[in-house]
């Protein structure tokens, strides 16, 4: 639904949304190389992560929530995934939890605007290395693609390039 967004009209309001393939059921990657979930999750948060740092405030807008999802379905990310972000500034929510229209995302219980991050493909390369792919839509036409590099060491994912490749 997000994605049909991205093609229909612009309004002036700023929503963003971050796309990650994962499978509907537990947040799993679709690729012919999974990864384990625990890497899976991992790899997740370290996009979440720097999309937060780099595009949850965009110009004139301020999210006032963040709202996550997994996959090309844009399903609610794992548990795990929701709750490492407990206490974060702005606070975390599930997709479920937004109403998103061509005007933005919205909590649906108080009205809060936000932006939407999804996770839509990850690629392994080899066991320490993938390639993932994330999306930023803010309103209407505004949006944008970007494309990931991770590695790990010490049995942590960092995120070692993302690059906008696509404007909106």
């Amino acid at each position: 639904m997000l994605k049909r967004l991205l093609h229909s009209h612009c309004t002036g309001l700023l929503v963003l949304v971050i796309a990650m393939s994962a499978s509907s059921a537990i947040g799993q990657t679709k690729s012919s190389k999974s990864f384990p979930i625990a890497d899976t999750i991992s790899i997740q948060q370290a996009i979440y992560n720097d999309l937060m740092a780099r595009k949850v405030n965009h110009g004139y807008f301020k999210a006032s929530v963040i709202f996550i999802a997994a996959g090309p379905d844009e399903h609610d990310p794992i548990p795990t995934v929701l709750a490492s972000y407990q206490g974060h500034n702005p606070p975390v929510f599930a997709k479920s939890d937004a109403k998103v229209n061509t005007g933005g995302a919205y909590h649906r219980k108080d009205g809060r605007r936000g932006v939407v991050l999804n996770v839509w493909s990850i690629k392994r390369k080899s066991t320490g290395a993938c390639e993932a792919v994330a999306d930023v839509f803010y309103a209407g036409k505004a949006g944008g693609s970007f494309q990931y590099t991770l590695d790990r060491s010490n049995g942590k994912w960092t995120v070692i390039k993302g690059i906008q490749t696509q404007v909106y």
